[in-house]
């Protein structure tokens, strides 16, 4: 076998060894979003504010059910052009264990529930 095709070999399965994570990573935080949607804590969130850096961010608090703790997220909702105004109160789906592992309803086609 030649060198090349050696090396050829190799830095394909060093791409797989790299994509691959990533991949399953995206998928996992995906198949989260689907369980918070469907068995999420259910609460309402008041918008604070938006940032446009690369990608369009949504600020937001809530606080979970019995508690007394306010959550604040900073999450990406992606390029999207629909804002609440700040003060509006909007759907939020949470984790129980880790309440700031959250999406908002509205937002849930983009919005990943990274914490």
């Amino acid at each position: 076998m030649s060198n090349a095709i050696l090396l050829s070999i190799i830095g394909f399965g060093l791409l797989l060894l790299i994509f691959i994570p990533a991949i399953l990573a995206q998928t996992s935080l995906a198949n989260e979003k689907i369980n918070l949607l469907q068995s999420g804590e259910q609460a309402e969130a008041v918008i604070l504010g938006y940032e446009k850096e690369e990608y369009l961010w949504v600020l937001y608090y809530f606080q979970p059910k019995e508690s007394n703790k306010t959550i604040k997220c900073r999450k990406i909702i992606g390029n999207l052009e629909e804002q609440f105004p700040i003060g509006s109160q909007i759907s939020v789906r949470y984790k129980k264990q880790h309440p700031q592992i959250s999406v908002l309803e509205p937002y849930a086609a983009t919005q990943l529930p990274t914490s």
